[in-house]
C-alpha cells in the first residue's frame, strides 16, 4: 500500500477505534451490508451517505446561499 493511501485508512481505523460498542456494531453491520450489496445498490448507498453528509455540513454552517443574497 502506498503511503498516500495509508493516511485515510489509518484515519478511518482510528475513528472506528474511538467508537463505543454500539457505534462499532452499527458500523460493522453497515459495512457488511455495503460489501454484500450489488454495484447498483452500493452506488445508491454512497449517494445517500453523501447527501446526509452535505445536510450535516449545511446545518453546521451559520449562513446559506440565500442569506448571502440579502
Amino acid at each position: 500500500m502506498s503511503n498516500s493511501n495509508q493516511n485515510p485508512v489509518h484515519a478511518a481505523l482510528l475513528n472506528f477505534a474511538k467508537l463505543g460498542e454500539p457505534g462499532r456494531d452499527k458500523f460493522i453491520s453497515r459495512m457488511n451490508e455495503f460489501l454484500l450489496a450489488s454495484p447498483k445498490r452500493r452506488k445508491s448507498m454512497q449517494s445517500h451517505w453523501a447527501g446526509e453528509q452535505r445536510e450535516t455540513a449545511a446545518s453546521l454552517h451559520p449562513f446559506n446561499d440565500e442569506d448571502a443574497q440579502d
